[in-house]
């Protein structure tokens, strides 16, 4: 064990974080006090990227296709593709600790099961010191017309074959972190354990005399045949909000999807880093809300952004995401096709896989979990 120290106070932390997979609060303080209570595999309460050449994220597009034949079919192969990427992120903790529990799963089951995960662990093993990898690259993927049965053999048993392929999915410790762990840096992490890969993490435009200036505890992920689509990153802290709207502005990214609400049973998971209304300037950006649109499920505001000193105006639509529970679901299925997200990887994992579902017919949700994990860890 190594001690950490932060001005006052003192935590204990392991020597390899990651490698854990446990959460740790980077201080004592009652009032920022953090707990391993985030969900598994995706401690980051944030997305936000430009998600077309334009700027612009059409939701429609990519929710608008089903094939000829039966469009009842394809509504319900996307229910269960929701329904999928959610057990894989949140409930393979539940499946945990029945992995020694006897099951009756027929030998051809059992073998296409463990053909799968080896071909994961496979895969982990030829990506490590490859973080530029093509997501793609699949030995995992289901066609589509089988996609159902997929699902339904991986509910028998309470789901052992769910948590047989959720612990194939181990995380990827052999990349360096360095950013993260600077003295300078440690403060701005919402978690200690939850780092930002040097390899991928989004650097800011550094400030003259500043060290540590250029980092944000924020990574770039890979879409569907699209380089760095997205960018995952924790809820900003009063200390990094400033940080969070500089690199809103140099990635020009125009929309920001927020999966959490800024306090979750008692306890703070986000800072309120817009203004509540009017204006208000963050670093040398000014941020006005022009416009909160408040639905049943989110809400929806629009946000204007300018350089302090500066004429170029632009214009940031976040979706603010309130009913997903941090350890379950949305009471309502239809709330969960509405809003299309759940958190942070699961709404990306949705949105690249539906990609890929109307281009190829065939999703890989264990794979693009994987490929996930070799860019931002945890996740």
């Amino acid at each position: 064990m190594e001690e950490v120290k932060f001005g006052n106070q003192k935590e204990q932390k392991t020597t390899n974080p990651v490698r854990d997979g446990k959460y740790f609060s980077r201080d004592t303080d009652a009032r920022r006090r953090r707990t391993d209570e985030d969900f598994i595999g995706k401690p980051e309460v944030e997305a936000k990227r430009p998600f077309d050449n334009d700027g612009v994220y059409e939701c429609e597009g990519a929710m608008e296709f089903s094939t000829q034949k039966d469009r009842m079919t394809t509504s319900m192969v996307l229910i269960v593709i929701l329904l999928l990427v959610v057990t894989v992120f949140g409930a393979g903790i539940l499946f945990y600790g029945q992995l020694e529990s006897t099951a009756n799963i027929s030998h051809e089951e059992s073998a296409r099961t463990r053909t799968l995960t080896d071909k994961l662990h496979e895969r982990g093993q030829r990506a490590r010191g490859k973080p530029n990898h093509k997501p793609r690259e699949s030995g995992t993927s289901v066609p589509v017309e089988e996609f159902e049965e997929h699902i339904r053999r991986l509910h028998a048993n309470d789901g052992l074959l769910f948590s047989h392929e959720y612990n194939a999915l181990s995380p990827q410790a052999d990349f360096t972190w360095k950013a993260s762990l600077a003295r300078e840096n440690m403060r701005k992490n919402r978690y200690i354990s939850i780092v930002a890969y040097d390899h991928s993490r989004v650097k800011l435009s550094p400030i003259q005399g500043v060290p540590g200036s250029d980092y944000i505890n924020a990574n770039f992920l890979d879409g569907y045949q699209k380089k760095k689509a997205y960018i995952a990153t924790q809820g900003p802290l009063p200390e990094t909000e400033s940080d969070f709207w500089r690199m809103i502005w140099e990635q020009d990214s125009r929309t920001i999807v927020m999966v959490t609400n800024l306090e979750e049973r008692g306890r703070i998971k986000c800072h309120q880093y817009w203004p509540p209304e009017g204006a208000r300037v963050y670093g040398d950006i000014q941020v006005t809300l022009k416009q909160a649109v408040k639905l049943s499920d989110f809400t929806i505001r629009t946000l204007n952004l300018k350089k302090a000193n500066g004429t170029d105006e632009r214009t940031v639509n976040q979706y603010h995401y309130t009913i997903w529970p941090d350890h379950g679901v949305p009471t309502s299925r239809s709330s969960l096709l509405n809003a299309g997200v759940g958190r942070t990887g699961t709404f990306i994992a949705i949105h690249a896989m539906l990609q890929r579902l109307a281009a190829e017919k065939s999703v890989d949700v264990s794979g693009y979990v994987m490929s996930l994990r070799r860019d931002r860890n945890a996740m």
